[in-house]
């Protein structure tokens, strides 16, 4: 039933999620249906600059939709910049495609991509891309310039401003994880901005893998160490953030940090939730109130 199934697009499939009366039919009468939705293409240009990332790029293309901009649709997205995306950083833009309304974003494989679905099976992976005549319901551009660091403010994925317009609001609590979130590669970034600094004491800092590979690759590497070390608490691998089932909840009046995909009103509790990259999140939590990662990178 997972909403976030279309998170598939970082390789070129739909996958769309199922409510519970769907599921229900199916398993009742073996059979189910989709309808076939309209496509919006959408050509994206600008550079992404560190410590700005796929996250930052995404809130972009929330902030560009809204709500339901691409409501009911499937976006497919191109250009240089989606090009130059790895398959982290398409995980993270795919998997908020239900933020902005759509069925799906859906980003064309590339080899670099077809190369890791093919290491993955023994079956025959076959790509499908858009004919060269299709017909698109909408044919846009954004241009996102030089990304800067962008977060979501309390109660929207798509009211995003840049970070530098709401630094220095006191913090409670700071979660990076989820399936938008919480690779390895997003666990890098974050030991990168620490260094060998720790948790702000006013703060409570939750990290939560996103599989067990993941959390496999922390041990492995050293990073869970370092984060119990700096003052992280870290969780088993899990869906978390977006959904109540990570390890603490905001409470009433308090504000939080998160890496995940929504930060509806008592989706992560009762206090205020903001949406933003690694990098941010962590800067955040070492100095304890929300903080542009560039202000405390080389420090």
């Amino acid at each position: 039933t997972d909403s976030h199934l279309n998170i598939l697009g970082a390789i070129g499939a739909l996958g769309q999620g199922m409510g519970d009366t769907d599921i229900a039919f199916t398993f009742r009468t073996g059979k189910t249906w989709f309808e076939v939705p309209e496509t919006i293409r959408l050509k994206v240009t600008g550079k992404i600059v560190h410590p700005a990332s796929a996250k930052d790029l995404t809130l972009a293309v929330m902030n560009f939709f809204g709500a339901s901009g691409a409501l009911g649709k499937v976006v497919e997205l191109y250009g240089d910049l989606i090009d130059s995306l790895d398959l982290p950083q398409r995980i993270t833009l795919s998997s908020m495609g239900t933020e902005a309304g759509a069925i799906a974003f859906i980003i064309p494989p590339d080899k670099k991509i077809l190369d890791w679905c093919k290491a993955k099976t023994s079956e025959v992976v076959t790509p499908f891309y858009a004919d060269e005549d299709a017909v698109y319901s909408e044919d846009l551009s954004l241009d996102v310039g030089v990304l800067e660091p962008l977060i979501a403010k309390p109660g929207s994925p798509n009211d995003v401003v840049p970070v530098r317009e709401v630094a220095g609001r006191p913090l409670d609590a700071v979660f990076i994880g989820s399936c938008t979130n919480g690779r390895f590669e997003d666990f890098q970034m974050v030991a990168e901005i620490i260094g060998d600094r720790k948790v702000n004491p006013r703060v409570m800092a939750k990290i939560v893998p996103a599989t067990k590979a993941v959390f496999g690759q922390l041990l492995d590497s050293g990073l869970m160490t370092k984060f119990h070390k700096a003052g992280f608490i870290v969780s088993n691998q899990g869906c978390g953030g977006c959904a109540q089932g990570q390890i603490g909840m905001t409470g009433k009046n308090e504000v939080q940090l998160s890496t995940s995909n929504r930060n509806f009103r008592g989706k992560q509790g009762h206090g205020d939730t903001y949406l933003t990259s690694p990098a941010t999140a962590a800067a955040s939590s070492i100095m304890g109130v929300i903080t542009d990662p560039r202000e405390v990178m080389g420090k």
